[in-house]
This record gives structure tokens, sequence and C-alpha cells, in this order.
């Protein structure tokens, strides 16, 4: 059975089709069959998921290609079969569907969390995260299948350290993991790779391993384990 998980966050910059495309990643090292889904059309997560061709690709040469058992799709969300099974031209149905909810179209935003399985919100760990987390604790009563990731965790900064500690504590029912601020994660980037493969022993890498291991549990319809490293 297909289990949607809509990712999203209140503001902008947070991270979420990082967070999308790495934990799509993670699945699918753990075995998972996953669709991810850009509704967007920025190309985020081909770029996360290095399926951009360098600018030095020689002509004729074979475009990356996504890894066995994951599955991007790209849509303007005016097709709902396209983001909510995970399936294009006959497919079987992915086993789990993550949405990267686009911030700049509202009325699709409240049909994804309308229709989807759980949701996952990325919050930051930062001063304006800590400002929205009474109106984000109100959105996220609406389903008990809800959770919260702190995103760009930083220990070394008093700030980031004081937000993430307070994010936590506002969200501990419902906090199933945080990401480490990690430069890793645009080195990939500028060189149009994989985190996994660019910098498979960074701590952002080991982070979204032990996220994926709660987003099994949500897709099985548990309340994962708080998996958080603040």
């Amino acid at each position: 059975m297909t289990r949607r998980i809509a990712i999203f966050s209140p503001r902008g910059g947070s991270g979420v089709s990082t967070v999308v495309a790495n934990l799509a990643l993670a699945l699918v090292d753990a075995g998972v069959e996953t669709a991810c889904v850009d509704l967007e059309g920025h190309g985020a997560l081909r770029l996360h998921l290095g399926l951009l061709d360098s600018q030095d690709q020689s002509a004729g040469g074979r475009a990356p290609e996504a890894p066995d058992g994951l599955r991007l799709i790209e849509s303007d969300g005016s097709r709902a079969s396209e983001w909510q099974d995970g399936a294009l031209a006959g497919q079987t149905p992915a086993r789990v569907v993550l949405v990267d909810v686009p911030r700049t179209r509202p009325d699709l935003q409240a049909e994804i969390l309308a229709t989807t399985d759980a949701w996952l919100c990325v919050l930051p760990a930062d001063a304006m995260a800590v400002a929205m987390a009474p109106q984000v604790r109100k959105q996220l009563a609406a389903t008990r299948q809800a959770f919260v990731v702190i995103n760009h965790v930083d220990p070394r900064f008093a700030l980031r350290r004081e937000a993430g500690l307070f994010l936590a504590d506002i969200f501990a029912a419902r906090l199933v993991g945080s990401i480490r601020k990690d430069e890793a994660i645009n080195e990939a980037q500028a060189n149009l790779e994989r985190l996994p493969i660019f910098s498979p022993h960074s701590a952002a890498w080991a982070d979204f391993r032990r996220l994926a291991a709660a987003g099994r549990e949500i897709a099985a319809g548990l309340r994962p384990a708080n998996s958080a490293q603040l």
C-alpha cells in the first residue's frame, strides 16, 4: 500500500527540498521503493538527486539516472494521481511517496495536506522558527500523524543551539529527527552529485539515514521514536 508523506515548512529557506531528496535516497538505501514529487518546477529535487547534466558533459554523453527504487515525479499538480501514487506510465505505485509541498501554491498546499497520510514539518534551528512555533503547533494539531524535523542544527553557535533546544522541547511529542548543518550538502550540489556518493561519511547523511528509520515507521502508520541529536 502506498503511503504519502507531505514535507513542508511554514517559511522559505528551511531546506524542505534538501530533506525530501535525501530522505528519499536514504529510504531507497534501506530498500524502500520511494517516489519524490516536485510540484514547483524549479528543478530543486533534480539538483539534490544529482540528476542535472554537468556543464562540461561531452556531446552525446549519457544523462545521470536515479538510483534503482527511486522515482522523481515532476508535475504541475493538475494530475493528482501523479503525486498521490508515485506512479507514471503504467508503473506500479511506489511504497512511499514524499511530496515537496510548494509554498508558492497555497491552493495546492491545502489539497496535499488534506490527501496525504502523514505530515513532516521542517523547522530550521533559528529565531524565526522559534517565533512561528505556536502557529506551527496549532497547525500540526489537526492530525495525529504530523511530525517535526529540525534542520540546520549547529551547536557551535549559541543562537542555533538554543533555538534547536527550544524547538525540541516545544515539539517533543512530535519530533522525529534533526539534520546537522553540513557544508557537504552544498558541496555535493556544486558538484552535481548525490550526498551519499559525494560524502558518504558526512554528518548530514548519517542524520538522513536515522530519519529514514523514522520515515519507515511513519509509512507504516506508527509513531516513531525521537532520533534528534541536538
